[in-house]
């Protein structure tokens, strides 16, 4: 495990730097994240915000910018709220059911061809931005899991996240309940990290030597895995989803070592660098 950026600032050029968990813990910034993006751009690096926020661009930057993450600190922000956008645009004519929070609602404006239910029995998609409050559970979706089910409807995750830190607290999120309905049979229309499709579109506009891009992340499930199948370098902060099984063993190398490694045997993925937060 390494201290900062500053051991690495001369091996990259790009950096992919994940929100949620590594930016913010849902509630407020890190302040030493925020110092970590002000050197990147003092020293001229280049910087993608990539997100699995079930929300637009211009929706994500206005939520960052209320949290202080100013727009001067990076280059450009993709997420899959976007990338889901713009698949929902060429998608044939349907009817949908929104499965999430109210917040999430705008996601819809514009999509001219299709129509929103209320009535799930009635939907041909489901779409899961996420978890309607952050106290739910995996039970608490069985109910709409079984309905789609039974008229065999596709089900469209625009979070894969299977669990967030918010504030304290790690709460279960869509990519959990979408995972549970393709292990029972059914379809899923997965859009954000760590699949491939999604990273090709991301970077599509950027001309990359992969060997000078460092890809930045909390989840080893999602930011890990995604870096490490698009043939980029990782690093693995520690300041969101795994902070409680790391926190009280940050001063113990072994005992923080072996935790690590069972981390990675459980999601078959290792970063190239850990460290206990982005920062300088």
């Amino acid at each position: 495990m390494f201290k900062s950026l500053k051991d690495i600032i001369d091996l990259y050029d790009f950096f992919i730097i994940d929100v949620w968990g590594v930016l913010h813990n849902g509630e407020q910034a890190f302040e030493s994240s925020l110092k970590a993006l002000a050197f990147l751009k003092e020293n001229h690096k280049k910087v993608l915000l990539l997100s699995n926020a079930p929300r637009r661009i211009h929706l994500s930057r206005q939520r960052l910018e209320s949290l202080g993450v100013r727009e001067s600190f990076y280059d450009d922000i993709y997420t899959s709220g976007e990338d889901t956008y713009q698949f929902l645009k060429t998608y044939s004519a349907a009817t949908f059911f929104h499965l999430g929070p109210i917040r999430d609602e705008p996601l819809y404006e514009g999509l001219k061809t299709l129509t929103r239910t209320s009535d799930q029995s009635k939907a041909d998609l489901l779409v899961l931005t996420g978890t309607l409050t952050w106290s739910c559970k995996l039970k608490d979706y069985e109910p709409y899991l079984k309905k789609a089910l039974e008229k065999n409807c596709p089900l469209l995750c625009v979070n894969p996240d299977k669990f967030v830190p918010h504030g304290t607290e790690i709460s279960l999120c869509g990519g959990s309940i979408a995972e549970e309905y393709e292990k029972r049979g059914g379809n899923v229309f997965w859009h954000g990290k760590p699949y491939p499709d999604f990273y090709k579109r991301a970077l599509k506009p950027y001309e990359l030597d992969l060997t000078k891009v460092l890809a930045i992340g909390d989840s080893l499930a999602t930011d890990i895995s995604g870096g490490v199948q698009a043939g980029i370098d990782t690093m693995l902060v520690l300041s969101g989803l795994y902070a409680p099984q790391t926190a009280s063993i940050l001063n113990e190398p072994n005992t923080l070592s072996k935790t690590l490694e069972e981390l990675y045997k459980i999601y078959g993925v290792k970063p190239k660098y850990v460290c206990e937060k982005l920062r300088v």
